[in-house]
């Protein structure tokens, strides 16, 4: 089966004009939790020791799980899939699963929210989560490392994307990235309504992996941020962060996928 994106002015649809060797697992859910004070971990550790496989069973990829620096109740995890059938299907199976019933109890009371989810695609062919940097699979027995910045900024009126790829490389080299990805809202129908996603949000979101906490905290001292901005053409008055909108320095948990 071939499959890819094309791009005409911001938006994205499924043709069969690329290989899906392109982009193995094209479709991304940035999932942000709102957790109950001091619940984080209560949620991180039984994710990293017993979710990752039975979710990994179906045919859906574990990203990355991740602890907010600058929120102590946040957690931030992300999970791919090949297509909109195969997300539906994985989701329906896992959520009447045995494994699932016998702990949603124990893992809904650790949350306050968890309806802050962007589904996304890739904005260009080899620009999704593992295909820059480091690789897949990822030997998990090694405790992860690294930091991650993701921003999430509104999707840009009048920027090819030709333009933006082109300055894209650069700008993620002059900031020593490890690993680098740039998504942007997947415009179709929620393929799983049970579980919510934005809609009408129009975003774009860069995703930079560094080696250390300390290289990324040089990096948005050396005004990553704004050049982030400027690079996607974001005007001055769009830069106030929405509710749906974020910037963050993550840290991921010991079986993350997605590590320096």
């Amino acid at each position: 089966m071939t499959s890819g994106w094309h791009h005409t002015d911001w938006h994205y649809e499924w043709s069969p004009s690329m290989s899906e060797s392109d982009n193995h697992f094209p479709i991304l859910e940035l999932r942000r939790y709102a957790m109950q004070p001091g619940q984080r971990d209560a949620l991180a550790d039984p994710f990293d020791h017993e979710f990752i496989a039975e979710l990994e069973s179906l045919p859906m990829r574990v990203i990355g799980q991740f602890r907010d620096v600058d929120d102590a109740d946040l957690w931030v995890w992300m999970r791919a899939f090949r297509n909109h059938r195969e997300r539906a299907e994985s989701l329906t199976s896992f959520y009447t699963s045995p494994f699932w019933l016998q702990r949603r109890q124990r893992v809904n009371a650790t949350l306050i929210s968890s309806d802050d989810v962007h589904l996304l695609v890739p904005a260009w062919p080899g620009s999704a989560l593992g295909q820059t940097g480091t690789g897949w699979p990822v030997d998990r027995s090694r405790a992860a490392e690294g930091a991650l910045y993701v921003q999430i900024m509104p999707l840009p009126e009048h920027r090819s994307m030709p333009d933006l790829r082109a300055a894209w490389e650069s700008l993620m080299a002059d900031h020593q990235a490890r690993a680098w990805a740039c998504y942007v809202s997947d415009n179709a129908p929620n393929s799983y309504p049970r579980l919510p996603v934005h809609e009408g949000r129009q975003v774009l979101v860069v995703f930079a992996l560094f080696a250390t906490l300390a290289t990324l905290d040089q990096c948005l001292a050396d005004d990553l941020s704004a050049h982030l901005f400027h690079w996607a053409g974001v005007p001055a008055e769009r830069t106030v962060v929405a509710p749906w909108q974020g910037r963050h320095r993550l840290l991921p948990t010991g079986r993350s996928a997605l590590r320096a």
